[in-house]
């Protein structure tokens, strides 16, 4: 035994907690050493202090052999199961899983039927970090497709969209067969796996003359956009989007929400949607409306959207629903003139938030609004917020460019 592991070791044992840490960290460098600091390091996953039990977790994943694996992996499971424990040293247990990879998917994928939403939400997040496709772990991750927690179903879909295109015929059999949520989780990852595959390609190979990170960015927003029109006579992609559009006519709302989500992923493709979404903006569940009318701006940008986004903005009265509203509006500029009517009644609202927006919208409409000139000189009159002084400014300024000067001025 060399100098270094011997004062690991000792270490190890030393009283002080930030030393025994220290000591935790260094000895994940030394996997050839793994023979004698494995067992000490499982004396170290009962520390005393949280921190050493935590990095404990990663040396034992970086140390483990196939002698030790089975054992670590036992002990990782424990600490997971283990309620009691920080709710951190079980995130890096779950962690220290993922980063065993293939060995512990078979302990993963029992993991998904514990009782425990915690650990079921850490092994969904590994099972997708290790993305390898197997039929048993996709069947788990569907199944806690019908959780009611959002965030849950994203993690599941994430662990979705990780296996590929491998997982494409037993998702296709998912979204022909399985529960509105489950369908909803399988058609969203095919259509995305689809979408990323059309496209990934053609950016890599571009990349090689891309300069500068806008210009990635550039290329791949493009490529996306081409890869939107050449699934369009995909059969497999229309075929979800159909489902898709089923499910906007259930009754379940986190899958009528999940179905949005997906149908915003699609752009343009899912344009047959259109009509099933619009009548969501006006949703009783403010999460349903804000998904419909971020899904109908990704869609589309014709005046049947125009016009829905237009009379949701007159009926909202939920203060954050409204500006999200009216914010969806403004990507159409002059074409909202029809909204300026609308826009007017909202720079009277009680709600300063609302105003403002009003106000920058009407300021990207440009001169149809020129009418609301008054409203606005006044609006920023009474304004004592600097930032929102400067939206109204910046509206009028668009509004009326030659006599801003004169109106900004008279303030």
């Amino acid at each position: 035994m060399n100098k270094k592991i011997a004062k690991i070791l000792n270490d190890l044992e030393s009283s002080d907690a930030d030393v025994r840490c220290e000591a935790v960290k260094q000895a994940w460098d030394h996997k050839r050493a793994s023979e004698e600091l494995v067992p000490v390091l499982f004396r170290r996953l009962n520390d005393s202090a949280i921190k050493v039990r935590s990095m404990a977790t990663v040396a034992l994943a970086r140390l483990a052999t196939s002698q030790n694996l089975a054992q670590v992996i036992n002990a990782f499971v424990k600490i997971l199961r283990n309620k009691s424990e920080d709710s951190g040293v079980r995130s890096w247990a779950a962690s220290g899983l993922d980063q065993i990879g293939v060995s512990s998917l078979p302990v993963l994928i029992e993991l998904m039927k514990d009782d425990d939403e915690f650990v079921q939400r850490k092994v969904a997040h590994a099972i997708g970090v290790i993305g390898v496709y197997q039929e048993e772990a996709l069947r788990a991750i569907v199944e806690a497709m019908d959780s009611a927690d959002p965030d849950f179903r994203g993690t599941c879909f994430g662990s979705l969209e990780a296996f590929g295109m491998k997982a494409v015929p037993s998702l296709l059999r998912v979204v022909d067969h399985g529960s509105p949520r489950q369908v909803a989780g399988a058609a969203r990852a095919i259509l995305r796996t689809k979408l990323r595959y059309n496209s990934d390609r053609k950016v890599r190979a571009g990349a090689a003359t891309a300069h500068g990170l806008m210009s990635r960015m550039s290329l791949a927003i493009e490529e996306q956009k081409r890869a939107q029109v050449r699934c369009k006579k995909n059969a497999i992609v229309q075929q979800c989007i159909l489902h898709l559009i089923e499910i906007l006519q259930t009754k379940d709302a986190p899958a009528t929400e999940d179905a949005l989500t997906a149908l915003a992923d699609c752009g343009p493709l899912a344009i047959g949607a259109i009509e099933s979404i619009i009548p969501l903006v006006r949703h009783a569940d403010a999460t349903i409306r804000h998904s419909a009318v971020f899904a109908l701006g990704e869609i589309d940008s014709g005046e049947k959207v125009l016009s829905a986004l237009v009379q949701a903005a007159r009926e909202e009265r939920d203060e954050e629903m409204c500006c999200w509203i009216l914010n969806h509006i403004s990507p159409f500029g002059k074409r909202a003139a029809s909204a300026v009517p609308v826009l007017t009644k909202r720079l009277k609202d009680r709600r300063e938030l609302v105003r403002v927006t009003a106000a920058s919208v009407l300021g990207d409409i440009g001169s149809a609004a020129r009418g609301t000139l008054p409203l606005l000189r006044s609006l920023l009159k009474k304004c004592s917020d600097e930032e929102f002084q400067g939206v109204y400014r910046t509206a009028i300024s668009h509004i009326a460019p030659r006599k801003a000067s004169g109106m900004i001025g008279s303030r």
